[in-house]
C-alpha cells in the first residue's frame, strides 16, 4: 500500500459530493500476517493478505463460530512480478519502483477480465475485497489518459457489486473515482492521514497542509459512506498511537493505527490489551512439551489471564514475521553458543516494548549481562555467609531457597525492584532475582528447586509473573461457568473389550454403561479404539458384540462421541515418521512393551490417516445414531503429536483433548503438577486433559482403590486458586475390579456433591481455544468500561481486585459471585460485552448448574434462558425487593432462600423474566 499525494485535487474534486451517508459505522482492522484471533472476535471486518490467511489457514479455526468478516486484499492496478507470466499479453503498462511491482493496463478487455476473474476467486471464500493501488496508473501515465483508466477502475466495482450485492468493498485512496461509485462501496479508506510512511517506507509526519487538504475531501466523504484511516507508526502500540486512533474518531473516521508491515495488534476503535507471552525454549534440549519454560512456567501465566506460546529460540525471526509483538518473553535453558545471537534479539526486543524475563541468567557472559543491563562483580568474601536483607510477598512459596556460595554478584542497573537481597559481610549487595523497567531476571536457584523429582517454586509465581508483566484488568476463566465449577467427564477406550470382574460374564463398557452413564447422568465424553472393534480388526471373533455396545452407549442421550485412535499409538513422533516411510529398529520391550501400537492384523503399514480419518468416520458410520457425530479426537500413549498430526485432527473439525500432567494430591501438592490449558504446536493448540486419569493415580494399577486420590487434586486446584475445573477422566479398565470401580463411583459422588456446572469435554475445549484469543479492550475514545470479544461460548472472566461491574450498567453481564477473594461475573453468550462498573444490579445471577443461553435487557426488564446438560435445572438469584420474577418452566419452585432466590425446575431449560422498577 502507498500514498499519492492529493494537494492538485481539491478543486477537481469537491464538485462531485452530493448524497447521503449510508448506515453505522463497523470496526475495521488490518493484519497482513497470521491473524490472531482477538482481532478477528473484537472486530466487525478484518482486512487479510490472503496469501498468507489462505482459506485453508481460516477454515481450520473451527472453533472460531463468531468472527469478524473477512476482507481479502486486492491489488487492483498491480501485479507483482513473479506473476507476470499469467498475464495476458501487453497488459503491462510500467512499474511501480517502491514495491517493485508491474502496473495493469485495466482499460485493454484481457487485462480488465484477467482482474475480475481474479477478484471473484477471492470472493468465493471472503467476505470483501479491499481494493487496492487504485492510484498506480498514475505513476506511468499522462494526465490525458488518467480518465478513461478511472472509468475502467468504475466498471470493475460496478461489476464486482452486480455480481456480490453482499460483499463488502472498501475502496483504498482512490479520491478520483468514489464519487461515481458511492452506492457501490461499503467503505473509502486512506493511509497516512496524520502519520505515514516515506517514499523509502520509513515512519514520517505527514504535512499540515496536506493533512487539511485531505480532511476536507474526508469530511465530505464521510456524508456519503465510513471512512477509514490507516495511519503507520513505529511504535503503533504506544500512547501516542491510543492518542492518534482518539484523535481520529474524534473526526468521525474509523481509525487504525499499525506498522508498516501490517502486523501489529494495533490500535482502532477498541484498545487491545495484549495478553500474549512468548515462551523461548531450545529445540536442541527439549521439545516444546517438556521444556522447563512450558511445564513450569505457563500455568501461572495462564491463571494470571496471559496465553502463552512456546517458540524455539532459534525460530524467534521467523515467528516474529507473521505474528504481532508479544506483551513479553520468558526465557529459560540454552546452549552457551546461542546465547549471543539472543543477547541481540532480546534487546531488540526490549527496545519494542517487549518485557523479557529471564529465568536463569547464569546463561548469560558477564558482558553479556552488562549490555542487557545486568551488573556483575567479584564477591569478595565468597564463602562467608549472606544475609537476606528483604523478600516480597511471594517469598518463600513451596521452598526457601538458601544462598549458596558465590563469587560473582548481579545488581541490576536503571530502576529496578529488588524482589529478593541479599549482603555479605562487607556490604556488598547481591540481587538474585529482580523487576527492572525492562523485565526482569533471577538465577534459576532463586526461583525453582529440584526435588524429589519434582520442580517446587521458591518464589510464588502467579506474584513474581504480576510483577513482572503487570496485571490485566480482568482474566477469561474456563474454570467456572454460571457462578460453579465445570465439571468434565471423558474415557479413553483401553480395556473396552475386557471382560469385568463386577458383573461376571460382561464387558466393562456394559458394566459403565448401565452402573455409571446411565446412573450419573451428567455429560460424558466416550471413546473407542477403533481397532478393537473392526470386524477386520484385533478382535474379529467378538467385534460384533462390541460394536453393538458401543451402539447403545453412543446412543445414550449424555454421551458424546469420540476417537482414541485406530491402533492405540504409544509415541506419536514414532508413528508419525513411520507414516511417512521412515523405518525405525524394534520397539524396546522395556519402554514400549506393546510395541508402537497394537498389533492389530494386517495392519503393516502405519498411516496418520487410518489413526485419525479413518477411526472418526468409523464410529461416525457404524457406531452412532444418525445426527450424533464424533466431537472429539482423544490422544493416545504419550499424547504428544507433532504439529502436522494435531493438523490433521483440525482438518477435521474437531477437538483434540489429552496429554498434561495434572496430578496434583495430598502426597505431591505441588504447582508443577497443575498442567497448563495445553500446548501450541505451530498454530495448533492441543488442548490437555484438565487431570490425569486414573492409571497414574493407581500407580500403574498397583494401588487399585488409587484414583480416589484425586479428590484432593480437585481440593487443592479450588483453593487459594481455582487452577482447573474438575474433571473425572479414566478408562474402561476401571469396569474391570471391583475396588477401582468402587472408587470411581466415589469420585463421581464426590463430584456430584460440590457446586458444578456438568459440559462436555467438547465444551470445554471449545472454552480453552476461547481463552487464547478472547479480546479483553478498552474503548479508544475514552468511553467507560472494558469489553470483552469471543466466540460466545467462554462466557466467565475474573476480576483479581476492583469492584464487581454493574448489571444494569453494563451490557452483557448477567451475575456475579465471589470465590477465593476474586470476582467470578458471568457473562452472557453473546460474541462482544461491555463491563462497566459503578452503578446497581437489582438482578444478577450467582450460579447455576446450567449455561446462559440468551440474556437480554428491554426498559425494565431482564430476560434469561439457561440450560442444563444433566437432569434439571438450580440457580440462585439476588434478586431486589423492588424486582418481579417470573419463570417460564413447568413445574418450577421458586423460593426464598436467606438473601437469594432459588429456582429449581425438572426441565432442562428455564427462561425467566425479571421486571424492576426504579
Amino acid at each position: 500500500m502507498f500514498t499519492i499525494r492529493l494537494l492538485c485535487l481539491l478543486s477537481l474534486f469537491l464538485s462531485l459530493f452530493s448524497g447521503a451517508a449510508l448506515g453505522g459505522k463497523p470496526s475495521v482492522a488490518f493484519f497482513y500476517g497470521d491473524v490472531p484471533d482477538e482481532l478477528l472476535y473484537a472486530y466487525d471486518w478484518v482486512v487479510v493478505d490472503p496469501s498468507v490467511f489462505t482459506p485453508e489457514r481460516v477454515s481450520e479455526r473451527f472453533y472460531l463460530k463468531k468472527r469478524a468478516k473477512l476482507v481479502a486484499y486486492f491489488s487492483t492496478g498491480e501485479v507483482l512480478k513473479s506473476r507476470l507470466q499469467s498475464l495476458p499479453a501487453g497488459c503491462v503498462i510500467g512499474e511501480n519502483p517502491v514495491w517493485h511491482t508491474a502496473v495493469i493496463d485495466l482499460r485493454k478487455q484481457s487485462c480488465f477480465e484477467y482482474q475480475l476473474q481474479k477478484a471473484e476467486s477471492l470472493l468465493s471464500f471472503y467476505d470483501g475485497l479491499f481494493l487496492d493501488t487504485l492510484n498506480s496508473y498514475q505513476l506511468v501515465l499522462p494526465k490525458s489518459e488518467w480518465a478513461g483508466y478511472e472509468s475502467a477502475e468504475v466498471r470493475l466495482i460496478k461489476a464486482l457489486r452486480a455480481r456480490y450485492p453482499k460483499k463488502i468493498l472498501l475502496l483504498n485512496g482512490q479520491f478520483r473515482i468514489v464519487g461515481k461509485v458511492k452506492g457501490e462501496v461499503n467503505a473509502f479508506v486512506t493511509e497516512s492521514l496524520f502519520s505515514g510512511l516515506g517514499r523509502n517506507l520509513s515512519y514520517v509526519s505527514v504535512p499540515r497542509r496536506e493533512q487539511t487538504v485531505r480532511l476536507t475531501l474526508l469530511k465530505r466523504i464521510a456524508g456519503w459512506m465510513p471512512v477509514v484511516v490507516v495511519d503507520y507508526m513505529e511504535k503503533p502500540r504506544s500512547a501516542a498511537a491510543r492518542e492518534l486512533a482518539r484523535r481520529i474518531m474524534g473526526l468521525g473516521f474509523i481509525p487504525w493505527i499499525t506498522n508498516k508491515s501490517l502486523t501489529a495488534l494495533g490500535e482502532g476503535v477498541y484498545h487491545l490489551f495484549n495478553r500474549k507471552i512468548l515462551l523461548l525454549y531450545d529445540p536442541k534440549l527439549s521439545s516444546a512439551s517438556n521444556s522447563d519454560v512450558h511445564r513450569i512456567v505457563q500455568t501461572p501465566l495462564e491463571w494470571l489471564g496471559y496465553a502463552p506460546t512456546p517458540v524455539p529460540i532459534t525460530s524467534l525471526d521467523d515467528y516474529l514475521k507473521t505474528h504481532y509483538l508479544p506483551k513479553g518473553v520468558v526465557v529459560w535453558n540454552f546452549r552457551p553458543e546461542l546465547s549471543e545471537k539472543l543477547t541481540e534479539e532480546l534487546l531488540a526486543l526490549r527496545s519494542k516494548g517487549v518485557k523479557v524475563f529471564i529465568m536463569d541468567i547464569s546463561s548469560f557472559t558477564d558482558s553479556q549481562l552488562k549490555r542487557l543491563g545486568v551488573k556483575s562483580f567479584p564477591n569478595k568474601k565468597p564463602f562467608a555467609p549472606l544475609k537476606l536483607v528483604y523478600h516480597f510477598k511471594g517469598y518463600p512459596f513451596e521452598v526457601k531457597a538458601y544462598p549458596t556460595p558465590t563469587d560473582t554478584f548481579v545488581v541490576p542497573e536503571g530502576n529496578y525492584r529488588a524482589l529478593l537481597e541479599f549482603v555479605n559481610p562487607l556490604g556488598q549487595r547481591f540481587v538474585p532475582v529482580a523487576v527492572t523497567d525492562w523485565g526482569g531476571y533471577g538465577y534459576s536457584q532463586y526461583l525453582v528447586k529440584d526435588m524429589f523429582n519434582d520442580v517446587l517454586w521458591v518464589c510464588n509465581p502467579f506474584v513474581l509473573f504480576r510483577e513482572v508483566f503487570g496485571s490485566l484488568p480482568l482474566v477469561p476463566d474456563v474454570t467456572t461457568e454460571s457462578g460453579s465449577r465445570i465439571l468434565t467427564v471423558h474415557l479413553d477406550g483401553d480395556g473396552f473389550a475386557d471382560k469385568s470382574a463386577v458383573v461376571p460374564g460382561e464387558y466393562t463398557g456394559e458394566v459403565l454403561r448401565d452402573k455409571i452413564f446411565k446412573v450419573f447422568k451428567v455429560p460424558h465424553t466416550v471413546s473407542v479404539i477403533v481397532g478393537e472393534l473392526d470386524p477386520h480388526g484385533l478382535y474379529p471373533d467378538k467385534a460384533e458384540r462390541l460394536m453393538a455396545v458401543a451402539r447403545s452407549i453412543f446412543a445414550l442421550p449424555n454421551v458424546e462421541p469420540a476417537s482414541h485412535t485406530y491402533s492405540h499409538p504409544f509415541n506419536w513422533w514414532d508413528i508419525y515418521l513411520m507414516s511417512l516411510g521412515k523405518k525405525l529398529p524394534p520397539p524396546n520391550p522395556k519402554e514400549l512393551p506393546y510395541g508402537y501400537h497394537l498389533n492389530i492384523p494386517g495392519y503393516t503399514k502405519v498411516s496418520i490417516s487410518k489413526e485419525i480419518d479413518y477411526s472418526v468416520h468409523f464410529i461416525d458410520r457404524y457406531l452412532t445414531p444418525p445426527g450424533k457425530e464424533v466431537k472429539d479426537f482423544l490422544w493416545s500413549g504419550d499424547c504428544d503429536p507433532p504439529a502436522p498430526v494435531v493438523k490433521r485432527v483440525y482438518d477435521l473439525k474437531l477437538y483434540n483433548v489429552n496429554g498434561g500432567d495434572t496430578t496434583i494430591s495430598d502426597t505431591f501438592p505441588y504447582l508443577c503438577r497443575v498442567s497448563p490449558m495445553g500446548i501450541n504446536k505451530a498454530g495448533y493448540f492441543q488442548v490437555y486433559a484438565p487431570f490425569q486419569n486414573e492409571n497414574v493415580y493407581t500407580n500403574e494399577w498397583t494401588v487399585k482403590d488409587g484414583y480416589l486420590r484425586v479428590i484432593s487434586g480437585f481440593k487443592l486446584t479450588d483453593s487459594p486458586r481455582r487452577l482447573k475445573p474438575i474433571s473425572i477422566y479414566y478408562h474402561f479398565y476401571s469396569g474391570e475390579d471391583p475396588s477401582a470401580f468402587n472408587a470411581l463411583k466415589a469420585v463421581y459422588r464426590w463430584a456430584l456433591s460440590q457446586e458444578v456446572v456438568p459440559l462436555y469435554l467438547s465444551q470445554y475445549a471449545q472454552r480453552v481455544l476461547e481463552f487464547r484469543g478472547t479480546a479483553v479492550a478498552s474503548f479508544n475514545d475514552g468511553r467507560p468500561g472494558l469489553v470483552v470479544c469471543s466466540a460466545g461460548s467462554l462466557k466467565t472472566v475474573r476480576i483479581d481486585s476492583g469492584s464487581a461491574p454493574s448489571v444494569s450498567a453494563s451490557r452483557g453481564v448477567v451475575g456475579y459471585r465471589r470465590i477465593n477473594g476474586s470476582i467470578y461475573v458471568t457473562l452472557s453468550p453473546e460474541k462482544c460485552r461491555v463491563l462497566r462498573f459503578g452503578g446497581g444490579s437489582p438482578f444478577r445471577l450467582v450460579r447455576s448448574n446450567g449455561v446462559v443461553t440468551s440474556f437480554d435487557r428491554k426498559g425494565d426488564g431482564y430476560f434469561l434462558s439457561l440450560k442444563s446438560e444433566t437432569d434439571g435445572l438450580e440457580a440462585v438469584f439476588d434478586v431486589s425487593p423492588a424486582c418481579s420474577v417470573k419463570v417460564l418452566s413447568k413445574g418450577a419452585k421458586v423460593r426464598k432462600e436467606g438473601e437469594v432466590l432459588k429456582v429449581e425446575s425438572p426441565e432442562k431449560e428455564v427462561r425467566l423474566e425479571v421486571h424492576c422498577k426504579g
